[in-house]
């Protein structure tokens, strides 16, 4: 058995596969870059005006100036101004050479179709720098950082219409148990519906994976194993439970047979203690608990964190957001615990109904938070550290996720 920040210390070490592909930016929403991008362009690539107003020379604005011509967006006119001349000019327009200031249309009077200015104005006032925005050779995407909307903006603003990305992992999900049926069939009095598998499957397109259900096995080692040989092809098989007999070895046995190397076996937490990670080959193996509650609490724990190391993101930690606790609450010390909650942005409530094999603990709370095991007691108004469990938002550093009393 080991202790929680070992488990996610040895998923962070794992060795992942580096397949990529090359997308158009349109494609490439929540991917993860596979390469560094540096500026080939500067940002604006030429002075441009800042606002709408008249292009003149600082050093004779108290002048009166004659208006010579107007600049559009997009347009390029080449203008001599003279020193009593200005030109009109629109918002990111290219800005005359031998002009160093712009004057917003609202601080001129114009006398006899001349314009005077009012007030004062400093050197390239309402004028934008080549370069301001983004330089040549700045790096504007890392390697393995995920892409959202605003890099889109900036990879087009680059004229790149192609990036590539690693390849979405591949996972396959299976159950086990004879007793579980599909939700869109009839269930006699022994049997229950297959919750954990439509969970699972949902979270892991959430976190934007290839995700295939292979089945339910059947209470039978080569059942099992026919399901294991259709998973191995995959980056990832998760399973949930064991078989309906109750013996927790029987899935890892299946597994063994497979030769699969047992990265740790059983964490120091609750709920979800019986929770195995391996690899066979090319392929890790998460087999997490049975219960509803403990599979999903332990998928959002340490599943996710496996997800995004193997998308190759460089960030895989958990986002933790600052709480209070609305209520003392009371512990029984044993070992680390998931505490599931709701927090509603500035108070974290403890859920009160939280026992494993329950399916309605996270769908009416929004977070847990990871006590310590010698936690006995918190205060009301303490300060937590609160992980969202519907969270697509990760972090490159790890930071602390125990509460301590």
């Amino acid at each position: 058995m080991i202790q929680p920040q070992e488990a996610i210390s040895l998923i962070q070490n794992i060795k992942t596969k580096k397949a990529t592909q090359l997308l158009k930016i349109e494609q490439i929403p929540n991917r993860v870059s596979a390469m560094d991008i540096s500026a080939t362009i500067n940002l604006p690539s030429f002075r441009t005006s800042a606002m709408d107003g008249y292009a003149m020379k600082l050093a004779y604005i108290n002048q009166t100036h004659e208006i010579v011509g107007t600049i559009l967006s997009g347009e390029y006119k080449s203008f001599d101004i003279e020193d009593s001349q200005a030109v009109k000019i629109m918002t990111g327009a290219c800005v005359p050479e031998n002009t160093d200031v712009v004057v917003p249309i609202e601080n001129v009077q114009f006398i006899n179709n001349k314009i005077k200015v009012i007030g004062s104005f400093k050197q390239n006032q309402n004028i934008r720098a080549v370069g301001e925005d983004v330089k040549i050779g700045e790096n504007i995407i890392k390697k393995g950082q995920t892409i959202n909307f605003a890099n889109i903006s900036l990879l087009s603003s680059q004229g790149i219409s192609e990036v590539l990305v690693y390849k979405k992992p591949k996972v396959a999900i299976f159950a086990s148990g004879e007793e579980l049926k599909a939700h869109n069939t009839k269930i006699e009095k022994n049997q229950i519906y297959n919750s954990n598998s439509p969970s699972l499957i949902a979270r892991c397109q959430e976190l934007h994976c290839d995700v295939t259900f292979i089945g339910t096995a059947k209470d039978s080692i080569k059942s099992l194993m026919q399901h294991i040989e259709k998973s191995l092809d995959f980056d990832l098989v998760i399973t949930s439970g064991g078989v309906s007999v109750g013996d927790a070895d029987f899935t890892k046995e299946a597994f063994d047979r497979f030769d699969m190397d047992t990265i740790f076996q059983d964490i120091a937490i609750k709920p979800g203690r019986p929770t195995i990670f391996g690899k066979i080959k090319d392929t890790f193996v998460l087999n997490l608990p049975g219960n509803p509650f403990a599979s999903q609490i332990i998928f959002e724990m340490f599943g996710t964190i496996l997800l995004q190391k193997l998308k190759n993101s460089n960030d895989i930690f958990h986002k933790q957001y600052r709480a209070k606790l609305k209520d003392s609450f009371s512990h029984k010390p044993r070992t680390t615990t998931l505490l599931p909650g709701f927090f509603d942005g500035e108070y974290f409530k403890v859920a009160t109904k939280k026992l494993p094999g329950m399916v309605s603990v996270l769908n009416q709370n929004n977070s847990f938070i990871v006590l310590e095991k010698s936690v006995k007691q918190l205060q009301k108004e303490k300060i937590l550290e609160v992980i969202n469990i519907n969270n697509k938002e990760f972090v490159e550093n790890y930071k602390d996720i125990l509460t301590y009393e």
